[in-house]
């Protein structure tokens, strides 16, 4: 239609990489009461999550609850799914600890799934950069995140499921 109306119409061919949930993604406590969380209030699918569909025990560092150093995860027991909070001790190594250093940090001691709590009100919306991560990790609310970290000592399980895809698409402009 713009060519016939006298345009000079070029397109553009380029490659983006999509990075998105195949499926809406899930969070439920199951014990030790039964609660549904709402993706985009509760938490949220950080970005280059892996896929996975895991219910376990939840459990949080031994150490420092940003778990940014490996001895923080001391004792953690393997499949569990680790809580831990956002952001960086004082001195930390290149300055700034990053999601997939803590989600990294978790999985090298056997976490099976990663909660991301905010360290300020509001959802945590994060990305764990590219390459695409092996496991799901959701960023939470500090509300939701301080709430389950009060039950872990208890005795906390959740259900987590993620599908999501990283991948080259094409797409186009039109100029």
């Amino acid at each position: 239609k713009m060519s016939a109306a006298g345009f000079s119409v070029t397109v553009q061919e380029f490659e983006f990489q999509l990075v998105s949930d195949v499926t809406p993604p899930e969070l439920a406590q199951i014990s030790p009461t039964a609660v549904t969380y709402t993706d985009g209030v509760d938490y949220a699918t950080m970005s280059y999550s892996g896929s996975g569909d895991v219910t376990a025990p939840v459990g949080a560092p031994s150490g420092d609850s940003r778990g940014c150093y490996a001895s923080d995860w001391a004792g953690f027991p393997a499949g569990n799914i680790a809580l831990v909070q956002r952001g960086t001790p004082a001195g930390f190594p290149g300055g700034s600890c990053t999601f997939r250093i803590k989600a990294a940090n978790a999985v090298a001691v056997g976490a099976s799934a990663v909660l991301v709590y905010n360290n300020v009100p509001g959802l945590l919306n994060g990305t764990l950069g590219q390459p695409r991560y092996t496991h799901s990790v959701m960023g939470l609310t500090q509300a939701l995140g301080q709430q389950l970290l009060a039950l872990v000592p208890g005795g906390l399980t959740m259900h987590i499921k993620t599908e999501t895809t990283a991948e080259i698409r094409t797409t186009r402009n039109i100029f």
